[in-house]
């Protein structure tokens, strides 16, 4: 099945709300091929969503009404302690209890007849049909005994849905366990969501940096790259994903780009040799679909991004490195493998 044929039982929906969650621009990105499909199927399209999430969408299409739903306001640590993942999954429960009362004050302005959200777990109606969209179904957490917890509330909260739709292909090859539908009671496989297109290559040596994320692991990142890539002979272009304040630092060897919209980021992909980028699942399959090189960097201390590491390390078309092992030496000899 895809996500053509699933999009077709909902031509007859008159309005429906699209809300991505705000964690990285993934969530975000991937929904832009359903907004598309929408609007070009004459429904009125509702956006609601925080922060750079938010702004990506606004950018996107700026006719579109919007609202701001609760941030989630989740950080991440290299060391996940019991005490901490508890703290997380508070902030997620209270985030989805200020939702539910958000979004029931749309539904009572917009009157919508859909509802789908991005993995944000409390943007549902119990009088219009909710579709949930998430590749997390079976969590993963650092703690064994804690992960079984996480995974039957996750599983019992994804079940409120009307239905789940998993954006993998249905042998789970991309996100691995994580995508297996066991426990779900309604559930369609998309297969890969991506709103690129696989166009022309070019033979000059171009890296393109693709930045995302969680708060403070984006900047570390882009402080790091920036610093490891700036004698590179090849063309390096980054593209921050953030509109916060630049660093103090010298960008001049480089093309930067706070925030890519499609357009942009198709050409850039189209001429990009190799991606340096997160091992955030949007883009994997994006990159999946295009068939680019990468070398995918799991941010430290989110469980569902160092499994994706683990899981694609056969994955022909990547290579993973952890952002501690990154260093001057390491990514030239990555550099000189993947340029030739």
């Amino acid at each position: 099945m895809s996500l053509e044929s699933v999009l077709q039982a909902y031509a007859h929906k008159r309005k429906v709300v699209i809300a991505p969650l705000n964690w990285g621009l993934g969530h975000a990105t991937r929904c832009i091929p359903i907004i598309d499909w929408f609007i070009a199927n004459g429904t009125a399209v509702v956006l609601a969503s925080d922060g750079i999430a938010l702004t990506l969408l606004r950018q996107e299409y700026p006719s579109l009404p919007y609202y701001e739903l609760p941030p989630y306001n989740i950080s991440y640590a290299r060391h996940y302690s019991g005490l901490k993942i508890a703290s997380q999954a508070f902030k997620i429960l209270r985030a989805k209890l200020k939702e539910q009362r958000t979004i029931q004050a749309i539904v009572d302005r917009e009157s919508p007849d859909l509802i789908i959200s991005d993995n944000r777990l409390g943007v549902k109606s119990d009088h219009v049909e909710s579709i949930v969209i998430s590749h997390q179904i079976q969590i993963m957490s650092p703690i064994r005994i804690v992960d079984g917890i996480l995974r039957k509330l996750n599983l019992r909260i994804l079940n409120a849905f009307d239905e789940c739709w998993i954006p993998d292909y249905k042998d789970s090859r991309l996100a691995g366990s994580l995508s297996k539908s066991s426990g779900l009671k309604q559930f369609k496989y998309l297969g890969p969501i991506s709103r690129l297109e696989k166009t022309k290559t070019t033979d000059t040596p171009r890296i393109l940096v693709l930045l995302s994320g969680p708060e403070p692991q984006r900047t570390l990142l882009e402080a790091k790259l920036i610093d490891l890539l700036y004698h590179s002979s090849s063309i390096v272009t980054i593209v921050r994903g953030s509109n916060l304040p630049r660093l103090d630092v010298d960008y001049n060897q480089y093309t930067v780009i706070d925030l890519a919209d499609k357009a942009t980021l198709q050409e850039l992909l189209d001429e990009a040799t190799l991606v340096i980028s997160r091992t955030g699942y949007t883009t994997v399959m994006d990159l999946d679909k295009l068939g680019k090189q990468a070398i995918l960097i799991p941010t430290p201390g989110q469980p569902e991004q160092e499994y994706l590491g683990r899981h694609l390390v056969s994955h022909s078309q990547f290579t993973i490195v952890n952002q501690k092992d990154l260093t001057k030496r390491l990514l030239a000899v990555i550099l000189e493998k993947g340029m030739n």
